[in-house]
């Protein structure tokens, strides 16, 4: 299997949290810092995939990676087609900002999973019968399906996954899949993590 490189996910508008996203603090740093630091000892690279008014405040130590110009505001298929234009020969591992419980264990189970000739690996949820698509792994041989889906105006993750015949990865707590959108949602979450003592 080709080299793993890291995608932290930061892109999205936020709307319903009405604030960015990557940079709420669960464990004492922005999001996307903290899952910069947890991917870094699994990937050769890690990349902070982000928008164009988001680059400003991401420190060059955190590996900023701008959506190309072609690809904005196409979602997060964009974060990964820029990131496999500059990188055609690596697979990538996408983690989105909106999961607080994932923890390491979680991505190295995500990780162990791989199999040879697989084109992604995913998490799956299994109440909603749907990927996770930022839990996801990409590998390079998916390259060609994504840049054609892209070129008919086919934008979705969860499509180009469900194509691939992903690996089908189920989580072991209920939790590792629960996603955080709104500023209640995220309040909830934080006093949570608190309580746990982290």
């Amino acid at each position: 299997m080709s080299v793993l490189y890291g995608l932290v996910a930061c892109g999205g508008e936020s709307s319903r949290m009405g604030t960015d996203k990557s940079a709420l603090e669960y464990y004492g740093q922005p999001q996307r810092n903290y899952l910069y630091h947890m991917l870094q000892p699994m990937c050769t690279k890690v990349f902070l995939s982000c928008n164009s008014g988001q680059l400003p405040h991401i420190p060059y130590y955190y590996s900023p990676l701008p959506d190309a110009i072609r690809y904005e505001r196409i979602g997060p298929m964009g974060a990964l087609l820029t990131a496999s234009d500059l990188y055609p020969e690596a697979s990538f591992l996408v983690i989105g900002c909106d999961y607080p419980f994932l923890k390491a264990g979680d991505v190295q189970h995500l990780i162990h999973c791989r199999k040879p000739g697989s084109l992604a690996t995913s998490y799956y949820n299994p109440s909603s019968g749907l990927y996770e698509p930022l839990l996801a792994i990409y590998e390079s041989g998916l390259r060609e399906k994504l840049l054609s889906n892209y070129e008919q105006g086919k934008h979705s993750l969860q499509h180009l996954l469900k194509e691939a015949d992903a690996e089908e990865v189920y989580p072991q707590t209920a939790d590792t899949l629960r996603s955080i959108d709104n500023k209640a949602a995220y309040e909830q979450a934080l006093a949570q993590i608190r309580s746990a003592g982290f």
